[in-house]
């Protein structure tokens, strides 16, 4: 059993949410929320895709410039929204 579930703020609608946390420890995983919805996008820093844009460098390292680089490469979510590295988590179910 893991830790209980923590108490996150949707910044879409104000309501409050439980969530667990994921720790993808030393993986090279990086993530996206989208502006619109609950969607979270991840991706290994090891893509080929991913090394095109942006070489030898961890996605929590990125600066501003970079950033933008690899959200501009995306396509948009499910419901069209942008996935953006610093939109914080959406509650889910809010459109």
């Amino acid at each position: 059993m893991g830790p209980p579930p923590r108490q996150g703020t949707c910044s879409h609608c104000g309501n409050t949410f439980d969530y667990h946390q994921y720790h993808a420890g030393f993986s090279g995983v990086g993530y996206m929320y989208c502006d619109v919805d609950e969607t979270v996008l991840t991706w290994s820093a090891y893509s080929p895709i991913y090394r095109k844009l942006i070489d030898r460098k961890v996605p929590w390292a990125l600066d501003e410039e970079e950033q933008t680089r690899v959200e501009r490469a995306l396509k948009p979510c499910p419901n069209w929204g942008a996935v953006c590295v610093q939109e914080p988590a959406a509650m889910p179910g809010v459109p």
